[in-house]
């Protein structure tokens, strides 16, 4: 079952509609057969009844026939009515001889027939002796002939044609009764076979009712209606599903719906999420807008403070320059005042060892004399 079960729709239709095929092909064949036995029984009726009985009942009625004119051409006594007699007397002879002659091959082997047979032939040859007795005029002995040979010929001729029909018409009914147990049987046949296709349609009708139900998991309408609903958008459509059913088309529509109402509750938080975030977003772009204004205020002081402060760099660079050429100026004098100092602390040494050379007096004369010079 469960691998029928995973077998595809269009192979399960398939299968099921070729075993149906497959039943209605022998339901026709059998038909076609019983029909065929059932004609050739009525063949083999329409045969005997047509080929025996037929011919036996004109052998039977030719040979009474010949009585007839055999008793009349004893009774007429004009000559030419007698001679129509014998005439139709030869003629049915002719008639249930040549009857005879065509059912000899049908009952070769038939004891009865052949008595009859062998009694119709030496018939045959009596029926010759009516024409020589009316010829010879000799009425008496034909009417003895008559009474006494042709008659109980005739009777015991007769009860044997009945023995044989009778037992065609027993195989006639015979046939009859095999055609009606052919029919009967054949009847049955197809009926039990039309019964086993009804049954197998129906089981496998039930089968793959069964089945797409199962994969299904409810009524096509129902499963319609419910994808049209989650279609639109509905995730609250009630989805109901049998026990243990987890592999049906409806079960999977459920599991979708969950999932997507899952999905969109997970994308609401989130959006709620972002639209919080957004708002804060929002606020903080507002205070950094305001900070912005601020920094950009800011920056504008702090330029105008760098270019304030360019200017004093420059002043400042300037007074630098300017300090730094009194400072070289400082340096030359410095160094002028150095050599001057050199200077006068030679001639300080000078003036020393002259003053130990000459008196206090003149040294201080001299003293005052060079100081003027000096400072000059």
């Amino acid at each position: 079952m469960t691998a029928y079960a995973n077998i595809r729709i269009g192979t399960k239709l398939g299968i099921s509609f070729g075993v149906v095929i497959f039943l209605l092909v022998v339901l026709c064949t059998v038909s076609v057969m019983q029909t065929r036995t059932t004609t050739n029984l009525l063949e083999e009726q329409s045969r005997i009844r047509t080929q025996k009985l037929e011919q036996l009942y004109v052998v039977r009625e030719a040979l009474g026939q010949t009585g007839l004119a055999a008793r009349n051409a004893y009774i007429f006594s004009n000559e030419d009515e007698a001679a129509k007699e014998l005439a139709l007397l030869d003629q049915q002879k002719t008639i249930y001889l040549d009857a005879l002659a065509g059912l000899t091959p049908l009952f070769d082997g038939n004891a009865d027939f052949d008595a009859m047979r062998k009694d119709l032939l030496a018939m045959a040859e009596e029926l010759k002796r009516p024409r020589q007795y009316v010829a010879a005029k000799n009425m008496e002995e034909f009417g003895k002939f008559l009474v006494n040979e042709c008659s109980p010929l005739r009777r015991k001729i007769v009860a044997e044609i009945d023995v044989v029909i009778k037992a065609v018409q027993q195989a006639v009914e015979t046939d009859g009764r095999n055609l009606e147990e052919a029919t009967a049987q054949s009847g049955m046949l197809i009926l039990l076979i039309s019964a086993i296709a009804v049954a197998i349609s129906i089981a496998v009708a039930v089968a793959i009712t069964r089945g797409l139900l199962q994969q299904l998991g409810g009524e096509p309408s129902d499963v319609r209606h419910i994808a049209s609903r989650i279609a639109a958008g509905d995730l609250t459509v009630a989805i109901s599903t049998r026990r243990d059913d987890d592999a049906s088309v409806v079960a999977a529509m459920k599991n979708m719906r969950d999932s997507l109402a899952d999905v969109v509750a997970k994308i609401r938080a989130s959006t709620d999420t972002i639209s919080s975030a957004s708002t804060q977003i929002a606020s903080g772009n507002q205070d950094l807008a305001a900070r912005t204004e601020q920094q950009a205020s800011a920056l504008e002081e702090t330029a105008s403070s760098m270019k304030e402060l360019n200017t004093t760099v420059k002043q400042n660079t300037e007074h630098a320059h300017q300090a730094n050429d009194l400072a070289s100026a400082a340096s030359s004098v410095a160094v002028r005042g150095g050599q001057v100092v050199s200077k006068v602390v030679v001639t300080m040494g000078e003036i020393n060892d002259s003053a130990a050379k000459i008196p206090t007096s003149s040294a201080s004369s001299m003293v005052l004399h060079s100081r003027p010079t000096s400072w000059h």
